[in-house]
């Protein structure tokens, strides 16, 4: 968000963007540059998100890998077997 401040400060510094017209178009720029900012964040959060998940699925393993296993296996001579 520090970022789209500067833009706006820099913009109205240059001043380019003069008159009624001008203002609304520097409004719709920041606008814009904020989605774009906002998508950037979504994506870093599904992220993080994900690499929860990763860890959680790693622990779960980690501790009932065992039990899986032979879970999995009694699976595979139930089904062999008929």
């Amino acid at each position: 968000m520090l970022g789209i401040l500067v833009s706006y400060l820099d913009e109205v510094r240059k001043n380019s963007y003069k008159g009624e017209r001008g203002k609304m178009n520097l409004l719709t720029n920041l606008f814009v540059k904020a989605r774009e900012w906002r998508k950037g964040q979504t994506m870093t959060e599904y992220a993080l998100i994900l690499a929860a998940v990763a860890v959680v699925v790693f622990v779960t393993y980690q501790v009932m890998g065992q039990d899986i296993n032979s879970l999995v296996n009694s699976i595979d001579k139930s089904l062999t077997s008929t």
